[in-house]
């Protein structure tokens, strides 16, 4: 490949991935995961914010770049936070296509095909059970990490094994949790090189936990987790538990990843022998991690297996799934057996377009039937055309138009003006000591959205029990908190209790206080209450 092609390529993986984000699968923020992380860069940025903000004793941060990166990104390019995050976001995809086009090639596909089978893998998949997304949807560390893993797989498959080096490390400086299935592979391989580079970058993440800002309670990595804390995890992170999966959930995974080892088993032949072993086995290893988990977690109470969620790992059997798939469909078209083509494919759309396949009610049949003929008349047609490449974008477009018309799984921006009014006015007309609580929201998501953009401490809400995982004081913390206050069934509202919990502020939708309190705010949404000593 020479220059000019290199540079029309990685135009054309620009465009895909500002595709990816703006269109489907779409991208978000403040919806998930990045209502924990903004508070904790911003109090990085300024510890003189959130004081008592039970978040800051949760952080987990110590053993990722992710903040370092962010950080210097702002600092340096005076960018807002969201604005460096979408920043990684959008380059990490453009990574993740240059990988999956990679191994396409090396597996004899052509130009064309290739970029149209990384488009189809990018449009992603939803992992019901461990609840992660193959293309995240917010700009996480996972989400920049398996990106970062498929570039590594697809280098190698190239040849260019010191950018697949380089892309394995990187991926475990952002998230170590999504790499170790493939280290293992690398050691199993002998592939020295691999495992030098992410051991450098361990010691790298060591020298910069040892510096890491702030007080944190230590993590429980050799310990059994006591009753009280098992009861807590399975009501608010029951993704690690896997008893309390519906049978569908798991069922799913044995679906993929045979499906997965089947495709591998297809094209075998024209991957390259360096990459075979991954192919072969991760799917195996993920859908191991289930009575794993459930033997460590369940029966013995290993207090790490939350933490490192290994069953995280499944999401390669639907990832493989989709990328071998494709691959595999593309050489049965290529060989002129368009049903078979159909077959692979049909699995694969179907996890991105509606992600939990073996929930099929009534009202599903009818779409999951749309998608199978609309895929069999675009292969069907496309295969009797001069080139068969037109097949995959036939199939890409179809996925998104389908997509949009259904509104299937594409992640739009979170956005609430009546919200943005309240945070502008909190953070402009409050001190920065101020402790709000929402008493009518429950499990809503407007108060973690409110806590980040307000740069103001919440005393309690849904979003902020998702460290419970790791820390066990944290876990019993913020459970009192939430049965106290908030939980179906909470006694009622005593305010002398909440003046002595430090809460300062009251904000209510519906509701309205028992007391006479004096309200500071008021919009057709919202209106705050000062609770004062």
């Amino acid at each position: 490949m020479n220059w000019r092609e290199s540079c029309l390529l990685s135009a054309v993986f620009a465009v895909l991935a500002a595709l990816g984000l703006y269109s489907f699968p779409g991208h978000s923020f403040l919806l998930s995961d990045t209502q924990i992380y903004i508070p904790l860069f911003e109090h990085l940025r300024n510890p003189s914010l959130y004081p008592g903000e039970l978040i800051l004793s949760g952080a987990h941060l110590s053993y990722t770049i992710y903040d370092e990166v962010t950080l210097a990104l702002a600092n340096l390019l005076n960018l807002d936070f969201q604005t460096a995050l979408l920043s990684q976001q959008f380059f990490f995809r453009w990574v993740g296509l240059w990988g999956a086009f990679w191994l396409a090639r090396a597996a004899g596909l052509s130009t064309a095909a290739s970029v149209l089978t990384s488009s189809i893998l990018w449009l992603g998949a939803f992992v019901y059970g461990p609840a992660i997304i193959t293309t995240e949807f917010e700009p996480v560390p996972r989400g920049f990490a398996v990106p970062l893993i498929v570039a590594s797989l697809g280098a190698l498959a190239r040849g260019y094994t010191n950018i697949s080096a380089a892309s394995l490390a990187l991926a475990f400086l952002y998230h170590a949790p999504a790499v170790w299935p493939i280290l293992a592979i690398a050691l199993l391989s002998k592939h020295w090189r691999h495992l030098a580079f992410t051991a450098s970058a361990a010691l790298l993440l060591f020298l910069l936990a040892d510096r890491q800002q702030g007080v944190v309670e230590a993590q429980p990595f050799f310990s059994l987790i006591t009753e009280k804390h098992r009861a807590i995890q399975q009501i608010r992170a029951p993704y690690n538990w896997l008893s309390l999966w519906p049978t569908r959930y798991w069922l799913q995974f044995f679906l993929t990843g045979a499906l997965a080892t089947a495709a591998f088993f297809r094209i075998r032949t024209l991957l390259p022998t360096a990459v075979q072993p991954y192919f072969r086995l991760i799917p195996l290893i993920g859908l191991a991690t289930m009575p794993l988990s459930w033997l460590l977690l369940e029966q013995l109470g290993w207090a790490l297996f939350p933490q490192i969620q290994p069953m995280r790992a499944l999401l390669y059997c639907h990832l493989f799934c989709q990328w071998l798939g494709t691959i595999a469909a593309a050489q049965d078209l290529k060989e002129g057996k368009w049903l078979r083509a159909i077959a692979w494919l049909f699995v694969p759309l179907s996890l991105s377009l509606r992600g939990d396949i073996l929930d099929l009610p009534a009202t599903a049949i009818p779409n999951q039937a749309i998608l199978l003929a609309l895929i069999a008349i675009s292969i069907f047609i496309a295969s009797k055309w001069p080139r068969r490449e037109y097949a995959w974008l036939a199939t890409f477009s179809l996925a998104l138009l389908f997509g949009e018309a259904l509104n299937a799984r594409a992640f739009k921006p979170v956005g609430s003006p009546a919200l943005d009014d309240l945070a502008t006015w909190a953070k402009q007309k409050t001190p920065t000591e101020a402790n709000f609580f929402f008493p009518d929201l429950g499990r809503r998501i407007e108060p973690g959205i409110f806590r980040a953009k307000a740069t103001r401490s919440v005393y309690v809400c849904w979003k902020q029990g998702g460290q419970v995982n790791y820390f066990p004081q944290y876990a019993e913390i913020w459970w009192e908190r939430w049965s106290q206050l908030l939980a179906p069934g909470h006694p009622t509202l005593d305010y002398n209790n909440l003046r002595e919990r430090g809460i300062t502020h009251l904000v209510f939708t519906k509701d309205v206080p028992a007391e006479d309190l004096p309200a500071v705010y008021a919009s057709p949404a919202f209106r705050v209450y000062q609770l004062k000593p």
